[in-house]
């Protein structure tokens, strides 16, 4: 029987196993549930079916065409994300960035942001991707200090805007060096001057109507 391995893309005759890379023919590509175990970290067989189990549920096969004994952790998960996401297929990506970013990595947390943000490959969400980009933003994550101000500026799905919290968020990034942030606090900083002088002016005008009413009733 010929079958090609998915892994490393070796033609194979009357064998179970590739002889090149090791992978079984029933598993298409995928090593056995010892090669998931993360042995520095002496990770218990019994959770790694549990992970396994859990990602199969997550993206395509190809999640586990990963090099032999590389173990199931939140970074490989998610770089494959991010494979995902390049990919197009969002809806496997923002899973596979949620499981990362459940397990403790923290470079996931500005994607799961960012996908329910714009809604792709889940249901757009503003209030949670807030949540999620403020997780990303307590370990530095510039990019998530923007968009906290950008979302608050804005407002809309599941979000009240609020210029304060946007200001609030806008300035840290500033202090982070983010030029972008810094246009977007001016605007909202001269727009605001410009209310107040219009208001002002406002003021002037009702005070300088009720004057003359008095002085012409009056006087």
């Amino acid at each position: 029987m010929n079958w090609i391995c998915k892994q490393c893309e070796t033609e194979n005759v009357d064998v179970d196993v590739c002889e090149v890379c090791g992978s079984h023919r029933k598993m298409s590509g995928v090593y056995s549930i010892k090669d998931f175990i993360d042995k520095e970290n002496n990770a218990d067989i019994n959770r790694a079916r549990e992970l396994m189990k859990e990602l199969q549920d997550i993206v395509d096969p190809s999640f586990f065409y990963f090099h032999k004994y590389k173990p199931i952790t939140g970074k490989n998960i998610y770089e494959e994300a991010e494979r995902q996401r390049k990919d197009y297929n969002f809806s496997c990506a923002f899973k596979g960035f949620k499981k990362a970013a459940e397990i403790g990595y923290t470079k996931a947390f500005f994607w799961v942001a960012e996908l329910l943000r714009c809604g792709d490959g889940v249901t757009k969400n503003w209030e949670e991707a807030v949540n999620w980009y403020k997780k990303a933003a307590e370990y530095g994550d510039m990019k998530a200090l923007f968009w906290l101000g950008r979302c608050y500026e804005i407002g809309g799905d599941g979000l009240e805007q609020n210029e304060d919290k946007a200001i609030e968020w806008y300035e840290k990034a500033v202090k982070k060096g983010d030029s972008i942030a810094k246009a977007n606090l001016d605007d909202i900083l001269s727009k605001r001057k410009k209310e107040e002088k219009l208001l002002i002016f406002c003021v002037l005008i009702v005070v300088v109507f009720f004057a003359y009413f008095i002085v012409v009733c009056f006087l």
